[in-house]
């Protein structure tokens, strides 16, 4: 049905699929049976409410454990990068299931697809919530050993430094864990400190002295 023309077929499918997505306990049964695809072949609609339905479906299907590679091998990536543009909300749902599909312990075909894709949103206004997600799956791609030097190379490093220097704390500790993950791979350390890594780790501590400093201080007056 979700492969006819009639744009309310389409709608009601989609309006189906994210419904079932929805349930856990089905997630599984659905990448199995084939919904991903036809998931992503509605997302190509204009119709905005279509491509709403499917966005979150596949943000669904990607929180379920262990479908990350399946879906990114079902070409879901694109999908999610065509819809990312349509709405702020959108945005938001696209950069979760970017956090989702980073939530791995090994490096899985086609997760460049998922770097690149993490690095092109980098590019785009966000608030101070969708931010600090996007940091949040750079923080876990930049875990995964055999994944770090790709990353360096695709101007990551670049990306944390920008993001860093206007940072809340909260995202900027999600900044220097990636850093920290980073250098961890000899192959990329010459390659950061190019790029001026090491003034801004120096910001960072610096900003940490301050904050203390302020925390100092509003504990000194609740104390007088």
């Amino acid at each position: 049905l979700s492969k006819m023309s009639d744009r309310q077929t389409q709608l009601s499918c989609a309006s189906a699929f994210n419904s079932l997505a929805s349930e856990p306990g089905i997630r599984q049964r659905m990448l199995l049976e084939g919904a991903v695809a036809a998931i992503v072949l509605l997302s190509a609609s204009p119709l905005r409410k279509i491509k709403n339905d499917c966005a979150r479906a596949l943000c669904n299907l990607s929180a379920h454990p262990g479908t990350e590679e399946e879906l990114v091998r079902q070409n879901c990536v694109p999908a999610l990068l065509s819809m990312s543009t349509s709405s702020i909300q959108l945005m938001e749902v696209v950069l979760t299931s970017c956090l989702n599909l980073s939530c791995t312990r090994l490096r899985y075909g086609r997760i460049d697809e998922v770097n690149d894709a993490v690095i092109h949103l980098s590019g785009f206004s966000m608030n101070v919530k969708m931010e600090r997600m996007l940091v949040g799956a750079i923080c876990n791609l930049t875990a995964l050993k055999n994944n770090q030097a790709r990353l360096v190379e695709e101007g990551v490093v670049r990306e944390l430094i920008r993001i860093s220097k206007l940072a809340p704390i909260a995202t900027q500790r999600l900044c220097a864990t990636s850093f920290c993950n980073l250098a961890s791979c000899s192959r990329s350390r010459s390659k950061m400190t190019d790029q001026r890594v090491i003034p801004t780790l120096l910001d960072m501590v610096a900003g940490c002295q301050d904050e203390e400093g302020r925390q100092d201080e509003e504990i000194k007056r609740q104390c007088a």
